[in-house]
């Protein structure tokens, strides 16, 4: 049963990011397994495996679970997830020379075994994500707040750039400004900020204590 406001906001949550039709308290069942201590080292895997499954196969979207990650904060070219993507692209390029053909990475596909093989070394980042439990939750509305904020002060025309920084001293604000944009997201002004990366100037989100 989901037992409090905050669990039934975690159940929500994941029920639309993974648009599922599960019943809430199948779902809030997984939320509770994935929080569990005692799947710290096994059972975990196969839980998202399940969440992740292609109905009526014995088959698990990867291209779902990089997308549901990415909306989450996390991209596939992130640090933590490189041994993970490393063994789905293994087993991928097996599977596209097998069958002589190339597929988009959202339609990549696994076996159970496949599938709990490759998430196996982000199993505990993975964990913590779909329940929403990382430094800075609910990343589609952080990423947001930022660009209203952006939006707002976008108008602000006064001041100078900083000169105590040898970079922002030689700029003028308008190339300032667009600059920082570039900086937080690779597109026009205005344009949504990125997730955080390894190459991203904004903090790193990891699983909170």
């Amino acid at each position: 049963m989901v037992s409090s406001k905050n669990d039934l906001d975690k159940v929500e949550q994941l029920g639309r990011i993974l648009e599922k039709s599960s019943s809430p308290n199948n779902l809030s069942e997984s939320l509770r397994c994935l929080s569990n201590p005692y799947h710290k080292n096994s059972g975990r895997d196969d839980i998202i495996f399940d969440l992740f499954k292609l109905p009526g196969t014995n088959e698990a979207s990867v291209g779902k679970l990089i997308t549901v990650l990415k909306g989450l904060g996390l991209r596939r070219d992130d640090p933590r997830l490189k041994e993970m993507m490393s063994r789905v692209r293994t087993f991928t390029k097996m599977e596209e020379e097998l069958n002589h053909e190339t597929k988009d990475p959202n339609h990549w596909k696994l076996s159970r075994e496949q599938f709990c093989e490759c998430i196996s070394p982000s199993t505990e980042l993975i964990s913590q994500a779909l329940q929403n439990n990382l430094v800075i939750p609910c990343w589609p509305v952080f990423t947001e707040k930022i660009r209203d904020i952006y939006l707002k002060c976008k108008l602000i025309k006064d001041g100078q750039c900083a000169q105590y920084i040898p970079q922002l001293a030689r700029e003028t604000p308008k190339s300032s400004e667009y600059r920082y944009v570039l900086s937080m997201g690779s597109g026009p002004p205005g344009a949504i900020p990125r997730s955080p990366s390894a190459s991203s100037p904004s903090p790193r989100r990891s699983p909170t204590p």
